[in-house]
């Protein structure tokens, strides 16, 4: 929380150079705060010249500030989001795609049972059961408490095949019997 780059990725930058089939994984994380001036203020993905696949599951962006994603930039790459809260976040779109010029299916990602308090943006696929232009109902993000309020909308959105840890961040069993 509260990075701060002065180019991209405001809590997490990474370029996988020259090397090839790079897989992240970012699982049961918060983003809040962070800024990175150009790019990806929660997080910007690049790769390179080489091959990078970014999986995001079961996380939350609140409040990340960036001229282009505020809360992820994916540069030439391709990502999968499931579970996900992004909310808050300024930017020009939440979640921003790059493409490659000579080679634009590279970069892409599906959106799958997550929320966003905004559209779809360009190069991400709806991959079912997402809640778009909707509002997360947090107890109290500006004072960090991004527990749901009992009439939350991503209560029981998910997917459980997406879930590999019994509990959230805050402590409560995160497998439903709803989804």
């Amino acid at each position: 929380r509260n990075n701060f780059a002065l180019n991209a990725g405001g809590a997490i930058g990474v370029n996988s150079g020259n090397l090839v089939n790079v897989q992240m994984r970012l699982e049961n994380t918060l983003f809040y705060g962070n800024t990175g001036t150009k790019r990806g203020g929660g997080v910007y993905v690049d790769n390179g010249t080489g091959s990078i696949s970014l999986k995001v599951l079961n996380s939350t962006f609140w409040g990340n500030t960036s001229n282009k994603g505020g809360a992820l930039e994916v540069y030439r790459g391709i990502a999968t989001i499931g579970n996900c809260i992004f909310a808050g976040n300024s930017g020009s779109e939440n979640i921003s795609f790059s493409l490659y010029e000579t080679k634009p299916e590279i970069s892409r990602g599906t959106l799958y049972n997550s929320l966003l308090d905004g559209a779809l943006s360009n190069g991400l696929t709806d991959g079912g059961g997402n809640l778009l232009n909707a509002d997360p109902l947090f107890t109290d993000a500006v004072n960090n408490d991004f527990t749901l309020l009992s009439l939350s909308p991503a209560i029981d959105a998910g997917d459980n095949i997406l879930v590999t840890q019994s509990r959230d961040l805050g402590g409560n069993d995160r497998v439903s019997a709803k989804s």
